[in-house]
Order: structure tokens, then C-alpha cells, then sequence
């Protein structure tokens, strides 16, 4: 349970952490685009999404309502049901959006932790 909790609180800070440094536009500006665009990895689906900003901000959106909102799912069991796969769908579309078919492990500089 601990692990979990830990996971939850890590979903937690990232989206508060959005709203704290750039509050709501994070969510209503082309951000979400941009992040598509600038990625060396970007797919075809990624450019083509980026187009459309209504489905951007969309995006960006459920980024936030996922990420602060998990921590929900530890004490609201039903939550779980709706938090957890929600989760598994945003990180499956930064899969299709930032990468090939094929499997490329991250390089140093792409990999959140840099220090190991």
C-alpha cells in the first residue's frame, strides 16, 4: 500500500505542480502542443493531433484532472476503477504521440533521472 500511495502522491505533485507554475493555462494555451511537437521522437498521430487546439487543450485537461485526482483513487475504492485505467490511456498516448513502432530505450539526456 505504501508503494502505491507513493506512486499517487508522485501523480499528485506533478499536476499540482503544472497549476502552480503556470495555472490554468497550462491547460487552455497550446502547450500540450508544443510538448507534442518538440519531441525528436514525434509520430505522425503527434502532428496530427498537435493541429487541433480544442483537442490539445482536451488533452491537457484529462493530463491534469488524472493527475491530481489519483490520489483519490487510494481512499475512494469505485474512483480506482475510473483513475487507474484513465492513467494507463495517458501514458499510452504519449507512447503513440513520441515514438515509433519500434522500441528505443531513452538516452540520458530523455530520461527523467539524469543523475544515474
Amino acid at each position: 500500500q505504501l508503494i502505491r500511495f507513493y506512486i499517487l502522491l508522485v501523480y499528485l505533485e506533478a499536476g499540482l505542480q503544472k497549476l502552480r507554475f503556470t495555472g490554468l493555462e497550462w491547460i487552455f494555451s497550446d502547450n500540450m502542443a508544443m510538448i507534442i511537437l518538440s519531441r525528436p521522437t514525434v509520430t505522425d498521430l503527434g502532428r496530427s493531433v498537435a493541429q487541433y487546439g480544442w483537442l490539445c487543450q482536451s488533452l491537457a485537461a484529462f493530463t491534469v484532472i488524472v493527475q491530481i485526482g489519483a490520489i483519490f483513487s487510494f481512499s475512494h475504492r469505485y474512483l480506482a476503477f475510473f483513475l487507474v485505467p484513465a492513467a494507463c490511456l495517458m501514458h499510452l498516448g504519449v507512447i503513440f504521440h513520441h515514438s515509433d513502432t519500434t522500441f528505443h530505450p531513452p538516452e540520458r539526456h530523455q530520461s527523467f533521472a539524469t543523475f544515474i
